[in-house]
């Protein structure tokens, strides 16, 4: 949800819909890469992206949070709408990605609020010192689980 003053305000976050083009299945909270693919949709360009990890964090787009659902009529897309009961992406699957705001995601060790993110080797989010391919900064603190509210920027 949004109000528009003039200027536009948000609570949670801004987003894109991203195709995952990686074969590593994905899950809410993982971070996305470019891959340096385009593809149209219902007229639209969607970039094409794969798993993030330490290796393309300075290709790193966006955090996933939901499998995007498209609904057609005789064949055409007529809308798309998030599936939030989603768990899991594949290859193929259309994702939408926060890019700047609140997002949910597993934090790796220790973190504190408003420690820096980055990504680890294997796509792990953790605690670092590296403000060059920071992807974020803990809102909230990780609970039992690991699990923190972050505020992503990928700017």
């Amino acid at each position: 949800q949004g109000l528009a003053t003039g200027g536009f305000l948000t609570g949670l976050d801004y987003a894109m819909m991203v195709r995952y083009n990686g074969s590593d299945t994905l899950h809410p909270g993982d971070v996305l890469a470019l891959d340096g693919s385009a593809a149209t949709f219902n007229g639209a360009q969607v970039l094409g992206t794969v798993k993030g990890n330490a290796n393309n964090a300075g290709a790193a787009v966006g955090v996933a949070q939901y499998r995007l659902i498209v609904f057609t009529s005789q064949g055409k897309p007529i809308t798309v709408q998030a599936d939030d009961k989603a768990t899991a992406f594949h290859k193929g699957d259309l994702i939408e990605v926060v890019v700047l705001g609140q997002a949910q995601m597993k934090v790796s060790g220790a973190a504190s609020v408003g420690d820096r993110l980055g990504l680890g080797s294997d796509g792990s989010i953790a605690a670092t010192q590296d403000s060059t391919n920071s992807i974020g900064k803990i809102a909230v603190a990780p609970d039992a689980n690991g699990n923190a509210t972050v505020f992503v920027n990928f700017k």
